[in-house]
């Protein structure tokens, strides 16, 4: 298994939600007349993201179809970033307005008036955690600031809040490897590893539109490291 590295040429968009995908296993009929189900940790992430500049372009299209050349269809993986949709961070070429609960907008002239971004939002581990642990404790303001629905990455495995007690992380999938203390949690820019999971998905990654639509690469999680 290689890491194959995205080109620069092209830009990969995400256009559908990560999404936890489930397997479950139906024996028999449970004691209580209904399905049998088993219930351990058996999800996968999945999503589908378009991928740009890759065609009617010379240069991003031929880096494009050599990057599907060295995935080898299903068998060697590559990186992505995944979109937190509700961090605050504005761009230096992004305007900031205040409002009011009115709706009314305002602004006190002042030698000290000034609002801080912090430019690493990134939270620190504040002890250690073993795989498979559902909870993660995080240091400082970084991480009390972190809300529900915030994708967060280690080591290239992704995580999604789902609860926040003054630092202390609930998330889902549980960890999939040890995190020890002292570790950074990515938050502005966490990234994924990922494979196309057969080889129809690899297939379709090489259709393309006659009128100039994207391609569509659908990707799930990577567990290789």
């Amino acid at each position: 298994m290689t890491t194959v590295t995205v080109p620069a040429s092209i830009t990969l968009k995400q256009v559908s939600q990560w999404e936890l995908k489930t397997t479950t296993t139906s024996g028999q009929m449970g004691l209580d007349g209904r399905t049998q189900r088993i219930n351990r940790e058996n999800r996968t992430w999945m999503c589908s993201y378009h991928v740009l500049d890759a065609w009617g372009q010379r240069a991003g299209w031929g880096a494009y179809m050599a990057f599907l050349d060295q995935l080898h269809g299903a068998a060697n993986t590559f990186n992505v970033s995944v979109p937190n949709i509700n961090q605050l961070l504005p761009t230096a070429a992004e305007n900031l307005f205040l409002f009011d609960g009115s709706g009314n907008m305002g602004f006190e002239a002042g030698t000290n008036n000034a609002i801080v971004f912090d430019s690493d939002p990134n939270p620190e581990t504040s002890a250690d955690a073993a795989a498979g642990a559902k909870i993660i404790q995080t240091t400082d303001t970084d991480g009390e600031v972190i809300e529900v629905g915030c994708h967060f990455s280690h080591n290239d495995f992704l995580y999604r809040v789902s609860a926040n007690s003054s630092g202390a992380l609930s998330f889902n999938p549980p960890l999939r490897t040890a995190i020890a203390t002292g570790q950074t949690l990515q938050v502005l820019d966490p990234k994924i590893r990922v494979r196309l999971p057969d080889d129809n998905a690899a297939a379709a990654a090489h259709q393309f539109n006659a009128w100039g639509a994207p391609y569509t690469l659908t990707l799930i999680e990577a567990f290789e490291r």
